[in-house]
């Protein structure tokens, strides 16, 4: 065999295109192989097992050899049985046995029959298994569990049964193709007796049964099987957690999801979307957030089908923009699902413009709508009552689209001209469809003749459904709504007594609400215990001050009985929604958000009853029925601020600002650790607020996104409490809400406390300090620098060291590493000037609008203005070293032509503040980052805002050990009250807020902060130093420099954001070891 030939077949086993594939077939024609069978064979069996396409190439393949063997024709068959058309592997296998020459074999039947069982043909198993019989094969291993297997597909659990007794010797896999085909079979009692005869059992045996038990709706049975696991791996977690919300029992799926954490398991993306599932289902929007967060810190967020379940959770618990915010997060990511999800999610909601528009942006991005998205829009265009535009995308399905409107479509269409009250012309368009209509079809349009009351077409429409599904409760009990509503009580009472004979039960009500991440629910008409009791006894309170204060009358319309007044007022009294809200006011913190799930539709006094107890005790109330969301939000009454907001007049603003700071306080306390800590490293939260002590959470009936995003991924270390996890919401903020006259600060003189370096006060380095006027737009402004540089040492270069910008850059990140570099005898000696920006540090903070120019001006002024210390040092030969955004602004200048240093040092570089590096750069964003920065800019309220959330010892201490050092031990109560002291002068809160929004980012991504690097490329020495423990958003950054254009070194030390101050000894080691590499001895 030659070599080219090896070649190609090495090429082959890469091979992922059909293209490509030709072309190595091309070769081996001309290589005069394409006879031998054995190259075939392989071209074969790549195309049928590898490449999705090329089955149909595949099977030209083997209908041109001249004398296919039985490998080639096993290959095609077990093809076509793992494709969407399994039935072609059936007329394979005739054709083998038309050859007359090829005889099957084991693995031939093995895979008709597999092929036979996936679209369920019993009568071609039936063929497949006489024609075993006839070749001797039937009682062969794979064979017969195959056959069991079909069989059990099929529903024919007697015959899987006794294939299994013929076996001679069956292995663990056909016991275990057994106890499935019993469940398959509903054969559960068998299925157990099969189970406890088994001598030898594996995990599968296990999952087996717990998968039947679940699918059967023996939960119980279930419980018992998980418990008595020896084992228990992802696989059993995730059927527990998907079956008991399958099955309703959401409660039950959120427990077993926190069971799986505290057992140290890491869970996988099955149970993650099960889990969201059961959110979104029931409602259960707090404990879906804190999902969210989950997601994030453990570094799911990359999975496209966990990205699809938030979105559906958050539309589905009533937050739109918060599944906006996971959508826009995807990007590039994003499939036909989210582009799907998203559209359902706004139409949920009656945003049917918007919804229209997403779908045009998923057109114009190149997705090719399916059948679902058409759905997802109809319904969009029904709930928004845009008939224009329902019509027109109904009749591009398949004029433009090339989609077959299904019956699906057609009750969509059907329902946009019921909602709108066009009754006669969706009663046409039913008689006009090209296909019979179903029961659902007829149903949608008689719950529309039931809302407009109109009896006779409603009368028409029950005669369709007759013929159809004459037992369905619901719809006798829509007729019967209608003829209540018209007063014809003698029709009412005819229906339900023919319900009453025939045994015909209606839907029971029942509500559902999230009350501290624990759901209850509540079914009208049930006996009073427990909970219903308290429900019921709030109820009355509620109903009392509706009526004293907002003029409450019942809506006895809704009542359709003919009964007394005082009789109808009682049965509406008792609708499972209005004891659900009771239920939420009184375990509920006040002013807290209710979301309510219902499985009917609400009626007109429960709607009444929400929209007055929103104004009147002054809460947000949500409910999601059978057909949309219900939205009542009045907080212009009794509603008390958790903050004195009356004296401020501003107090949407005041809270935007406030949750926004809370986040930004909050995000840097949930770093890596908390992540390895969810891993099970032992590490336990006993309570939220133990990792906060100054603070506990508010929420708000007008809880921004913001708040949501950072309140989920806070509430994720919640996972590691005890059952069950609890965040504590409440009002109280435990520091003085307003600081006395703030002290200025003393120059503090502090050094890092790392045991691997020790500066000595009598070392060689002199040490100068002094202040530069910066002169600005007609401003003077104060600039604190330091010096350091060895007694005698003439010939020094220069360095100059920029602090990273933050809330608490200063010099004092770079003491320790300049005075180590300055003090080393090498080839170069160096002296180091470190500078504080200004508006931070130690230096002056005017009242400016800063933003990334005003920053670059200033370095550039500081190194060439004629007056500045660095211009009078005449040398030449000068490096840059600066952390964060510092180096980014370094290296733009360069790259501009407004600085000209000699190397450049970038330590841990940032390109992006915290919150356009989570939220993005869109024109909403925009917009309200510049409500941020303009509220903690105002006079009084920023101050206030700033001092509150920003700047305070714990808050500072957080930052510290989360993100910005490594090690937590390293952060000494020194370095946490030099950093105080610095942001309580005035005027400090205007760098932070420029900063934490955006207006100092030197790039706007990725691309651009890659470029910059690219545009130096071989111009001067550019070394770039990583770090292992920084954040994972920052350590992304830092990863793309590694072998980037124009990175002329790249290190990685130990740290986070500040390695300079944490690890000041190995960092300078690093950059004296660049410096000597790239000067020479001076």
């Amino acid at each position: 065999m030659s070599i080219a030939i090896n070649h190609c077949l090495s090429l082959l086993n890469s091979c992922k295109n059909l293209r490509a594939l030709t072309q190595i077939h091309g070769f081996f024609i001309k290589s005069g192989v394409d006879t031998d069978s054995y190259f075939t064979g392989k071209l074969i069996l790549h195309c049928a097992i590898s490449i999705s396409d090329a089955l149909p190439y595949a099977r030209r393949l083997l209908l041109c050899f001249p004398e296919p063997d039985a490998f080639m024709f096993n290959t095609l068959v077990r093809g076509y049985s793992e494709s969407d058309e399994p039935h072609n592997s059936v007329a394979v296998f005739v054709e083998m046995m038309r050859k007359g020459f090829v005889f099957p074999d084991s693995f031939s039947f093995a895979f008709v029959v597999k092929a036979a069982a996936n679209f369920r043909s019993l009568r071609t198993g039936f063929q497949m298994h006489c024609q075993a019989l006839k070749h001797g094969l039937d009682s062969h291993l794979f064979v017969a569990t195959t056959l069991i297997g079909l069989y059990g597909e099929c529903g024919c659990v007697e015959f899987a049964r006794k294939v299994f007794d013929e076996m001679p010797q069956p292995n663990l896999v056909a016991w275990n193709a057994v106890v499935t085909a019993c469940f398959r079979g509903n054969d559960v009692m068998g299925a157990r007796e099969i189970f406890d005869k088994m001598l030898i059992k594996n995990h599968t045996s296990w999952n087996v049964m717990l998968a039947g038990y679940i699918k059967a709706g023996e939960l119980e049975s279930a419980k018992w099987i998980f418990s008595e696991m020896p084992h228990r791996d992802d696989v059993s977690w995730s059927t527990m957690i998907v079956g008991f919300s399958h099955n309703g029992s959401f409660n039950e799926s959120f427990s077993y999801f926190r069971e799986l954490l505290r057992a140290e398991m890491r869970p996988n993306e099955v149970s993650l979307t099960g889990v969201l599932s059961a959110c979104s289902q029931s409602g259960a929007f707090e404990f879906g957030k804190t999902l969210h967060g989950f997601v994030d810190k453990a570094g799911y967020s990359w999975i496209v089908s966990v990205n699809n379940a938030l979105i559906d959770m958050y539309s589905r618990c009533g937050n739109v923009p918060m599944a906006r915010l996971v959508f826009e997060g995807m990007q590039e990511k994003r499939s036909i699902v989210s582009w799907t999800s998203i559209i359902a999610g706004l139409a949920m909601h009656g945003h049917g413009e918007e919804a229209i528009r997403l779908f045009n942006e998923m057109t114009e991005s190149g997705v090719t709508p399916d059948e679902i998205s058409f759905i997802s829009l109809l319904y969009a265009c029904s709930h928004a009552g845009l008939i224009k535009e329902g019509e027109d995308y109904f009749s591009k399905m398949k004029r433009v689209y090339h989609v077959e409107p299904a019956i699906e479509h057609y009750g969509c269409m059907v329902d946009l001209y019921g909602r709108s009250g066009k009754l006669q012309k969706a009663y046409n368009f039913i008689c006009q469809m090209p296909i019979p209509p179903t029961a659902i079809v007829w149903r949608t349009l008689l719950g529309a003749c039931s809302s407009h009351g109109n009896i006779e077409l409603a009368e028409q429409v029950k005669q369709r459904l007759n013929e159809l599904d004459p037992n369905n409760s619901g719809d006798l009990v829509l007729l019967s709504n209608v003829y209540a509503t018209a007063g014809k009580w003698k029709d009412v009472a005819s229906i339900r007594k023919s319900m009453i004979v025939q045994r015909i039960k209606k839907i029971t009500a029942w509500s559902f609400v999230e009350v501290g991440k624990t759901m209850y629910k509540f079914t009208a008409g049930e006996k009073k215990k427990g909970i219903d009791i308290e429900a019921h006894e709030k109820l009355k309170e509620i109903i009392l001050r509706l009526r004293d204060e907002a003029g409450y009358a019942p809506e006895v319309a809704s009542a359709l009985y003919d009964v007394e007044e005082e009789e109808k007022e009682d049965q509406v009294s008792k609708h499972s929604e209005k004891l659900a809200l009771a239920f939420a006011l009184a375990r509920l913190p006040k002013g807290a958000n209710i979301r309510i799930v219902k499985n009917l539709r609400i009626c007109r006094d429960c709607h009444a009853i929400m929209k007055l107890t929103s104004r009147v005790y002054g809460v947000e109330i949500v409910v999601r029925d059978r057909n949309r969301f219900h939205s009542f939000q009045d907080v212009t009454s009794s509603m008390e601020a958790s903050l004195p907001t009356q004296t401020f007049g501003c107090l949407y603003n005041l809270r935007f600002v406030a949750y926004i700071a809370l986040g930004l306080w909050i995000l840097p306390n949930f770093d890596e650790k908390y992540q390895a800590r969810l891993r099970g490293s032992g590490s336990k939260v006993s309570t939220f607020e133990s990792s906060f002590p100054s603070f506990s959470l508010t929420r708000s009936s007008k809880n921004p996104i913001f708040l949501d995003y950072f309140a989920s991924m806070a509430a994720s270390a919640a996972f590691s409490i005890s059952s069950p996890p609890f965040v504590p919401f409440s009002c109280k903020i435990r520091r003085p809400f307003l600081l006395l006259t703030p002290k200025y600060p003393k120059l503090v003189s502090v050094r890092a406390s790392v045991p691997s370096i020790s500066i000595d006060d009598k070392s060689p380095v002199q040490t100068k300090t002094s202040t530069w006027q910066w002169k600005f737009k007609g401003n003077s402004i104060g600039i604190y620098y330091e010096e350091h540089g060895r007694e005698k040492c003439e010939s020094a270069k220069n360095i100059l060291m920029i602090p990273t910008i933050s809330d608490v850059s200063t010099v004092e990140e770079w003491r320790s590493v300049a005075k180590d570099i300055v003090q080393r005898d090498g080839e170069v000696n160096w002296r180091a000037t470190i500078v504080d920006w200004p508006g931070l540090g130690y230096s002056a903070r005017p009242k400016m609008d800063y933003d990334t120019d005003v920053m670059e001006k200033f370095v550039v002024d500081f190194m060439n203005s004629p007056e500045s210390p660095m211009s009078q040092s005449g040398n030449d030969d000068l490096v840059i070293m600066g952390g964060g955004h510092a180096a980014t602004l370094a290296l733009r200048a360069t790259q501009r032509g407004l600085l000209k240093p000699s190397a450049i040092a970038a330590v841990a570089p940032t390109w992006a503040g915290p919150l356009p590096i989570v939220f993005g750069r869109d024109s909403s964003m925009v917009s309200r980052y510049g409500m941020l920065r303009g509220t903690l800019r105002a006079p009084g309220v920023g101050w206030m805002m700033y001092n509150m959330l920003v700047s305070n010892e714990k808050s500072i201490e957080s930052q510290y050990k989360s993100h910005v050092y490594a090690d937590q031990t390293n952060v000494t109560d020194a370095i946490i009250q030099s950093r105080y002291e610095l942001t309580k002068q005035k005027g400090s809160r205007y760098v932070p807020a420029a900063f934490l929004t955006g207006l100092l980012d030197p790039v706007t991504s990725r691309e651009e902060f890659l470029q910059l690097f690219a545009d130096l490329e071989g111009k001067l020495p550019v070394m770039v130093m990583s770090t292992k423990g920084a954040p994972k958003r920052s350590k992304a950054e830092m990863e793309a420099l590694r072998g980037a254009k124009g990175v002329s070194k790249f290190v990685e030390v130990e740290g986070a954001l500040l390695p300079q101050e944490e690890y000041p000894s190995l960092v300078a080691q690093e950059l004296y070891n660049f410096l000597q590499e790239t000067f020479a001895k001076c």
